[in-house]
């Protein structure tokens, strides 16, 4: 790889990341990004600035308008819902897969089910643990699934995904939630598809509501 490539690649990551945040003020959904700006602030010139925007606008993170620029994109309340439904399909899936295929790494969940029981019994995990709990237990669901092309299908929309899964702000919700699918998917029993189901529709209702109070605009 050479340094271009290096530079490129730092800018595309850095911003996908400031993107995908939502805590992040600086990239809200539908702004204009300043080449010149993020040129100043990532200290590189222009050209790989160009070059990481044109990369994101394939992720279909950024969308470029004739004579206007380069804007982050604009997530409407319908493309959420169809985030949610699509997660849905592909997650469930999954998860019947790994269960009926035996493929899915009871280490790695069982594991995972003892940091959540840690997580639960801490005073403040507002921040601390769930967001990173919650990337490991669905990724990992459609990635034990052993169907390379569900999960690279799974991995092109992340980006989406990862937004998505920010918005539920129930948190110990979430994490009973969590403990009860693990907890099924350990003993083999597909009863854990529909609890799944049942808990990306919990975050989809909340994650909405969350959305259209903070991010929807003009409604």
């Amino acid at each position: 790889m050479n340094l271009n490539q290096t530079i490129t690649n730092r800018a595309y990551t850095q911003t996908k990341e400031a993107i995908i945040d939502l805590k992040n003020s600086e990239m809200n959904f539908g702004q204009r990004l300043d080449i010149k700006r993020l040129s100043t602030y990532f200290n590189i010139s222009q050209t790989p600035i160009r070059e990481a925007l044109n990369l994101l606008i394939k992720d279909g993170l950024v969308v470029y308008k004739a004579r206007k620029g380069y804007y982050v994109l604009d997530l409407s309340y319908r493309d959420m819902e169809e985030i949610y439904e699509l997660r849905t399909i592909i997650e469930c899936s999954a998860l019947r897969m790994g269960i009926e295929k035996g493929s899915i790494d009871k280490t790695f969940f069982r594991q995972l089910l003892e940091t959540i029981k840690k997580t639960q019994k801490k005073a403040n995990n507002e921040s601390l643990d769930w967001l990173s709990i919650n990337k490991d237990l669905h990724l990992n669901i459609v990635k034990y699934s052993s169907n390379n092309k569900l999960y690279n299908v799974y991995l092109s929309i992340y980006p989406f995904v990862n937004i998505s899964r920010q918005l539920d702000p129930m948190r110990k919700r979430l994490l009973e939630e969590h403990v009860q699918i693990i907890q099924l998917l350990l003993e083999d029993n597909l009863k854990a598809v529909e609890v799944l189901s049942n808990h990306l529709n919990n975050g989809k209702k909340s994650g909405l509501v969350a959305f259209r109070q903070i991010y929807e605009k003009g409604s």
